[in-house]
């Protein structure tokens, strides 16, 4: 529960510096919710909507980072329903949301995908946000 509320906030503070994210991060934060018992199966399909409806919308900083919550759901789902698989492990997933992280941040930023510099840049940035995320967990839990 609390990785999953850390993720959350950390997306959250994300998405507030990338254009068109903030739907991902609350479709990802609804995964979490009891009102369906495969409610965070449900999140990952409809993140992999809007990844799809980003791409075709030529936005593909969104789209990144819509593919990114979406590695993450899944794990999610995974944990909390017992299916863990090859598909779902948890440290091979993370990575494929952290490159798609850096992917948003880079494009968001007009710069391209490859750019190893701003991509260093954007781990550093992401990292940064990801340590106030888990320090703002740890204050509420006190």
């Amino acid at each position: 529960e609390r990785a999953h509320q850390v993720c959350s906030d950390w997306l959250s503070r994300v998405a507030e510096r990338i254009q068109d994210a903030r739907p991902a991060a609350e479709l990802f934060a609804q995964a979490r919710s009891e009102a369906h018992p495969r409610q965070a199966h449900r999140v990952a399909s409809k993140l992999g909507d809007l990844r799809n409806a980003w791409v075709l919308g030529k936005k593909p900083a969104a789209a990144a980072f819509a593919d990114a919550a979406g590695h993450l759901a899944e794990v999610w789902a995974a944990r909390t329903s017992g299916e863990e698989d090859a598909e779902t492990d948890a440290w091979e997933r993370s990575q494929e949301a952290s490159t798609a992280l850096v992917t948003a941040w880079v494009l968001n930023q007009g710069l391209g995908d490859k750019d190893k510099e701003a991509r260093v840049q954007a781990r550093e940035a992401l990292t940064d946000l990801l340590r106030e995320a888990r320090a703002a967990g740890a204050l509420e839990e006190t």
